[in-house]
Formats: structure tokens, sequence, C-alpha cells
């Protein structure tokens, strides 16, 4: 039975509880929290733009070094939704690294050793698992996954930045065009 309601079995009638507690203080929050209150478009805008920059910036820094173990076939940024019921959004970058044709063994393990050369110590996620070997690092507020697998000689990749609320400006971002980085050392 759902908590705010109540049967009054001396009076014989079915009511409305009152509303004490959690439940009082969820509907009061939510009652001040009127449209306009929150972020105006231009804010929500600019902190996308940030996140997105930061986002781009990191991929950059640590995708740019691996052009030493391989190429890149894609490497792509954009907004995609994040929360169960819209108005949240990230920006990621997501692609695939293959190694070059003379190239032997998991390249997977080429790219966390030229990581770590670049002091981005990579942590290996599901140890159990053998197919697809999963690396993962979060630095600042940005999660980077790489995913290696045995039958397949590249390496998958997703960098993800953090899930923003956007309110109605998710479906302006996540329809914006992707856009290809241009990945190199630095």
């Amino acid at each position: 039975m759902n908590p705010l309601w109540r049967s009054d079995s001396q009076v014989g009638r079915v009511g409305r509880a009152p509303l004490t507690g959690l439940a009082g203080i969820a509907v009061i929050a939510g009652a001040l929290a009127l449209p306009g209150c929150g972020p105006s478009p231009d804010e929500v805008r600019e902190e996308a733009a940030r996140s997105k920059a930061r986002v781009t910036t990191q991929s950059r820094d640590v995708l740019g070094p691996l052009t030493a173990v391989g190429t890149f076939a894609w490497a792509d940024g954009a907004w995609s939704g994040c929360g169960d019921f819209g108005g949240k959004a990230l920006y990621e970058v997501t692609g695939r690294i293959d190694p070059a044709p003379e190239d032997v063994g998991p390249l997977v393990d080429r790219v966390v050793d030229r990581l770590a050369a670049k002091g981005v110590r990579l942590r290996r996620i599901y140890p159990q698992e053998k197919d697809p070997v999963t690396f993962a690092v979060v630095r600042d507020d940005v999660i980077m996954e790489f995913y290696g697998y045995a039958r397949d000689p590249y390496v998958l990749f997703d960098i993800l930045g953090p899930c923003l609320d956007v309110d109605d400006l998710d479906r302006e971002l996540i329809d914006a065009r992707p856009t290809s980085l241009r990945l190199g050392e630095k």
C-alpha cells in the first residue's frame, strides 16, 4: 500500500495520510523548485561546453600517445543521455585503435604499457573475465575505459564525462552532430 494513503478503520474511510517526515519534506522541496529557479539555458550550455572541452582535452592527452602503438579507425565525440527520464546528458568520446600490421600479440597490453609510461595507470576491471579484457582509470571527473578482445586485434575505448543536469536542452545536445577528434603525439 502506498505509504501516503491510509485506511482509517475507525471512521470507515480511506483518505490521504498527513505528510510527515521525509515525504513532507520532499513535497515541500518539489514545490519550492519551481520552473525558473534553476540555471538558465545559457548557463546550462556554458556548463555543457566546459564539460565537453574537459573530456576532449583529456581524450587528446591520453589518446595522443597511443599513435605510437596503433592507428585510430575512429575517435568521435558526442553527447548521449545518461538519465532514465531525460534532462541529463554526458559528453563521451568513443573509438577504436587498430594495431600496426607487423605487430603481434594483444594490442591492449601495448596500450596499457604505453599509457603507464605516460603516467596513466589503468586498472583491470572484472579480472575474472577473459574476453573482453577491460581496463579503466578516472582522471578528475572523466572515466576512461579500454576494451581488448581475444579474437579481435583492435582495442575499443569510451571516455565519459560527468552526467550533467541539462533540463530541456538534452535533445539539443544529443541531436548535435558527432565531432571527429584529430589525434597525434603531444
